[in-house]
């Protein structure tokens, strides 16, 4: 049995903490305790140093706490009143004067829910990108199908042309964990959000010398050259009206392809998109390749 007593005084500003184990003593053939053992440890130092390593993580779970509680449930009370007046003007006249305010009421509060989920998937990434942690064999065709399925809707919205081409090998197996769903759904995601409506999205998957190269391509507006390396920097999201984001889901995207000793970037698409490239290793190789100029 462990347990820990924290012993202090009221004159000291320094606070003790001692673990005492306690023991028992058995005879060997009836199992039956005839005593006890006490230990007392002096654990003050390795507290200090514990207490020390967790400061950054109790912030960063306070601050998680404050937004996903206290924010999320504000917003929830001013959909609520929007909803309210909603249902109590539906009867008016003139309530087409009113309808547009509303519906930006609705948007502007849907739109800072998304930035709030946003940011609390970014701050649980910190910290967590060690090299080659809990890595394992993946299909990169079921993951990729996955994603595409969870977006279905968004596609099905907008008449979006989805077409994906595979490499004729029949396995396409990586290296990569549950994360490489969220760098497949934040490009994916950003390619159908920009695409004119019937525009079209292409994924394509090609085999070179020690990684498979994927790439995401839109024919949206494009990404300015100024902003290409920018944009996956955090907070640095560009856009305006409904498709302006937190600028996290592309940093996120970064760290976890880095993460995977991959690297990431933007080439433009003619007459105007944007296309969207990342290695993936083959199998246990890595996609580790200080030169994008891969043909």
């Amino acid at each position: 049995m462990n347990f820990e007593l924290e012993f202090g005084d009221e004159r000291e500003l320094e606070r003790q903490f001692f673990r005492i184990t306690i023991k028992a003593l058995r005879e060997s053939v009836t199992q039956n305790p005839y005593g006890f053992i006490y230990i007392l440890q002096n654990i003050s130092l390795e507290k200090e140093i514990e207490l020390l390593l967790r400061k950054n993580i109790d912030f960063k779970n306070s601050l998680l706490s404050v937004i996903s509680h206290d924010m999320k449930n504000q917003l929830m009370v001013i959909q609520g009143f929007t909803d309210v007046l909603r249902n109590e003007l539906a009867e008016m006249e003139e309530f087409s004067e009113f309808e547009e305010s509303l519906n930006g009421i609705s948007a502007k509060t849907y739109e800072m829910q998304t930035t709030i989920t946003d940011i609390r998937s970014y701050l649980k990434t910190l910290g967590t990108f060690e090299e080659d942690k809990e890595l394992s064999m993946i299909d990169l065709k079921e993951e990729v199908n996955y994603v595409i399925f969870s977006l279905e809707s968004a596609i099905r919205t907008k008449n979006i042309n989805l077409k994906v081409v595979w490499p004729v090998d029949p396995d396409i197996l990586i290296k990569a964990d549950v994360r490489l769903r969220s760098v497949f759904n934040n490009i994916l995601d950003n390619a159908i959000k920009w695409s004119p409506p019937d525009g079209e999205v292409k994924i394509l998957i090609e085999k070179k010398k020690n990684f498979w190269l994927c790439s995401i391509e839109d024919h949206g507006p494009g990404v300015p050259d100024d902003l290409k390396e920018e944009i996956f920097k955090p907070f640095k999201g560009f856009g305006s009206g409904d498709k302006v984001g937190s600028g996290l889901g592309l940093s996120i995207t970064s760290e976890i392809l880095q993460s995977y000793k991959s690297t990431i970037w933007i080439e433009d698409v003619k007459p105007q998109g944007a296309k969207f490239l990342f290695r993936l290793p083959i199998a246990d190789q890595r996609a580790e390749d200080s030169n994008p100029d891969l043909e």
